[in-house]
C-alpha cells in the first residue's frame, strides 16, 4: 500500500517537473503586455522554452485586445511551432512572420537565409520545415542546409525525411560520414552506431572497420580497437602510410598484434608473403 502511494507520488513529481502548470505559463502570459521592454521581452522568450504545453493559451492570448500582448502571444506560437530560439531569432529575425503568404521561392529563399546564418542553432528548424513544409522545392532547401551542416546536420536529416534529397541514408557512405561527423566531435559511442550500422549493410566492409578501431583507439579500448583493426586488413585495407600517420590510432601503436599488423602491410606491398 505504502510503496504504490510513494511510486504514484513520485509518477506526479516527475510530471510536475516536465510540464509546466498553467499558472507558470498564466504568469508569462500576464507579463507579455508589461510597460517595461525587458520584462516583456523575458516573458516571451519564457514561454518559447516552455514550447508546446504553451501553446493553447498562445493561442488565447494570440486573439487579446491588447494588441503588445496579441502581437507577442503570436510571435511565440511561431517561435514554438518552428523550433527558433533567441539565437536563431537574432540572427534572421523572424521569417515566418508571413510565411502563408509567400510564394514558394520567397520561403525557399528565406529557408536558404536560415541555413546559411543560423549555423547549428538553425538544425531543429530546419527539421521542422522537412516536417512540416508542403512544397518540395523548399523542403529540398531545408534538406541541402542539414547536409552541409555535418554529422549532426545528416542524423536530423534522416530523421524527417532524407528522401526529399533522394539520399540513401542507408547507404554505407553516407553512415560512415555521419560516423566521422560524430567521431570529431568527440560522440565516440554516437560514431560507434553509425559504424556498425554499415556493417549491417556489409560486413566485410574495411573502411567501417577501420573507422571502428578509431573509435575504440580514442575511448582507450585497445584491445578492441586492434581487434577491429585486424579486420579492416583482412578485408582489405592496406593504406599503410596512412594507417601510421593517423593521430586516431597513436593509442595502440605499442600494442603487439598493431606492430604485428604493420608487417603484414609492409610485406603486402612488398609483395612479400601470402596474406591468405
Amino acid at each position: 500500500m505504502h510503496r504504490t502511494l510513494l511510486i504514484a507520488g513520485l509518477a506526479l513529481l516527475v510530471s510536475a517537473v516536465a510540464t509546466p502548470d498553467g499558472a507558470e505559463v498564466e504568469e508569462h502570459i500576464g507579463r507579455l503586455g508589461d510597460e517595461r521592454f525587458d520584462i516583456r521581452r523575458e516573458a516571451t522568450w519564457a514561454l518559447v522554452e516552455l514550447g508546446d504545453p504553451a501553446l493553447p493559451a498562445l493561442a488565447e492570448a494570440a486573439e487579446a485586445d491588447d494588441p503588445e500582448v496579441r502581437t507577442r502571444a503570436r510571435f511565440a506560437r511561431r517561435m514554438i511551432q518552428w523550433r527558433f530560439n533567441p539565437e536563431l531569432a537574432g540572427r534572421v529575425g523572424d521569417p515566418f512572420a508571413n510565411w502563408p503568404a509567400m510564394d514558394w521561392h520567397e520561403r525557399e529563399r528565406a529557408v536558404m537565409d536560415i541555413g546559411a546564418m543560423g549555423g547549428e542553432h538553425a538544425l531543429r528548424t530546419l527539421e521542422q520545415v522537412l516536417k512540416s513544409e508542403q512544397s518540395e522545392a523548399v523542403r529540398r532547401a531545408a534538406a541541402v542546409c542539414l547536409l552541409r551542416a555535418g554529422a549532426e546536420g545528416l542524423l536530423a536529416l534522416e530523421r524527417s525525411g532524407g528522401d526529399v534529397l533522394e539520399l540513401h541514408l542507408d547507404d554505407i557512405g553516407m553512415r560512415i560520414r555521419i560516423g566521422n561527423g560524430l567521431l570529431e566531435a568527440g560522440k565516440y559511442e554516437e560514431a560507434l552506431v553509425q559504424y556498425r550500422m554499415a556493417l549491417e549493410i556489409d560486413p566485410e566492409d574495411d573502411v567501417a572497420w577501420y573507422n571502428i578501431a578509431c573509435a575504440y583507439s580514442l575511448m582507450e579500448d585497445h584491445d578492441e580497437a586492434v581487434a577491429a583493426l585486424e579486420k579492416s586488413v583482412e578485408f582489405g585495407y592496406d593504406d599503410l602510410d596512412w594507417m601510421q600517420r593517423d593521430p586516431d590510432l597513436d593509442n595502440i601503436r605499442d600494442h603487439p598484434r598493431y606492430k604485428a599488423l604493420v608487417e603484414k602491410l609492409e610485406q603486402r606491398r612488398d609483395g612479400g608473403a601470402d596474406d591468405r
